[in-house]
């Protein structure tokens, strides 16, 4: 990508931004989620908005919910939570 090459950033309806490929590279690739990613996102999700968490971690807001929903469904967000490896 060259410096002439801007990509404007867009948002959805609810005013998340919408993917885009300097900001959400993992989200791109569909990297999957690493332990100490999963484990950051579960310690500060009630702290931090969800998009600024995305930012952090070159992934979508709505990824990280998505992935927060199925970690609860699978009993394993507290888990990930409490953790204390690498956060």
């Amino acid at each position: 990508m060259e410096a002439t090459d801007i990509i404007e950033v867009e948002y959805d309806q609810f005013g998340r931004m919408k993917r885009h490929p300097l900001y959400h590279h993992n989200s791109y690739n569909r990297t999957p989620f690493t332990v100490e990613e999963l484990e950051y996102i579960c310690k500060y999700w009630h702290a931090d908005h969800m998009d600024d968490l995305g930012l952090a971690l070159g992934r979508t807001g709505v990824s990280l919910a998505q992935q927060v929903s199925n970690l609860r469904k699978q009993g394993l967000f507290e888990h990930y939570k409490n953790m204390n490896r690498h956060w």
